[in-house]
């Protein structure tokens, strides 16, 4: 098992076809915990590629000795065809949904690298009549070891299509070791019933961390993090770095290396601000840098915590190094305004899910 823990997943794959020990060995929590720890450290990160278009596409690219290698992902574009929406990853499993709206809801879990899927069961939420769906947001925790997770799912309304005065939000977290929903109170959480709280719901501006899963929010005239704490299972508000909140400014939460960042650009500037989290609400600023290739650079995420990944319809999707100032392209070509799509760095996993 030593040995084992030490390979990457693919190999690892193609040995479970050896004999039947070997298939229950390499399934086992316990191999699969290992090397998911083994290779926590190992800076060995692939980038899912998910676009949003009318025909939704996959692409991912793995760093092979600081070269960018495009792998073949046409079995998950067919998984991803008659779906979903990625709602953010743990252990290398992504969490997927339909989008708000419409009668269909379904939500699972999916592990690309394995190919495994599971579907939750639907939340039969008592809502108030009247009311217009205006998004939500999600977040999971998963135990490699065993398998088992916890789902939390947030729902949110207004009173009007136009107008926002009243809102209202409805809460529920699932169990995969109860197999079962439970629905939070509305009385227990202030981020339910505030008026005029919102969340920033792009799935690369969250993260799992700790016990708890994190997502960007603004408030009217502010932005930070909302924290879940799956083990109390409550909401936490935190202030974000003490810069002057500006509806002109693009704002990204981030985990690298197993840390919170957050990251600010003024959209009259080509200068970014990234800040370390040191305790809640305690932020430390790391450093400012200048991305030059364009005059309007549309980040979209990080591949570690010196690379951010930018797009531009002229140059499509690029990585800067931002202590050398490097800017490889990455070979793949996305329109900044026309294809929407989200970027997810992250580690492949045998986890399985329960």
């Amino acid at each position: 098992m030593e040995i084992l823990q030490r390979l990457p997943v693919k190999p690892l794959l193609r040995f479970k076809c050896t004999s039947k020990n070997w298939y229950s060995l390499i399934n086992s929590h316990m191999l699969i915990g290992k090397q998911l720890n083994y290779h926590e450290s190992k800076n060995k990160l692939k980038m899912l590629i998910h676009s949003h278009d009318d025909i939704p596409r996959v692409d991912i690219i793995s760093n092979s000795e600081g070269t960018p290698v495009i792998e073949n992902a046409d079995h998950l574009s067919s998984f991803l065809a008659n779906t979903y929406l990625m709602g953010g990853h743990v252990n290398g499993v992504f969490l997927f949904k339909k989008a708000c709206g419409g009668s269909d809801r379904r939500m699972g879990m999916w592990n690309p690298a394995t190919r495994g899927v599971t579907t939750l069961p639907d939340a039969h939420f008592l809502l108030q009549p009247f009311f217009w769906e205006s998004g939500g947001f999600t977040g999971f925790e998963l135990d490699p070891f065993t398998g088992y997770y916890k789902v939390i799912w947030v729902r949110e309304f207004y009173d009007d299509i136009f107008e926002t005065s009243f809102h209202r939000a409805y809460a529920a977290v699932y169990s995969s070791s109860k197999g079962s929903w439970r629905f939070i109170k509305h009385k227990d959480h202030r981020i339910l019933t505030t008026s005029g709280y919102y969340s920033c719901t792009y799935p690369d501006s969250t993260g799992y961390l700790n016990g708890a899963y994190y997502w960007m929010i603004t408030w009217i005239d502010d932005c930070g993090l909302l924290s879940f704490d799956f083990d109390n299972e409550v909401f936490r508000e935190i202030s974000g770095p003490d810069v002057p909140y500006s509806d002109r400014r693009q704002y990204n939460v981030i985990l690298i290396d197993g840390s919170i960042h957050f990251l600010i650009k003024d959209d009259m500037s080509i200068d970014f601000g990234l800040w370390f989290m040191i305790q809640p609400g305690v932020w430390n600023k790391l450093v400012t840098f200048q991305y030059f290739l364009t005059s309007w650079p549309n980040l979209q995420g990080f591949w570690d915590s010196n690379t951010p990944i930018f797009v531009s319809e002229l140059d499509g999707l690029t990585s800067y190094d931002i202590n050398t100032h490097e800017i490889t392209h990455l070979k793949l070509r996305y329109k900044e305004y026309i294809c929407s799509f989200s970027i997810f760095s992250y580690k492949e996993s045998l986890v399985t899910i329960k």
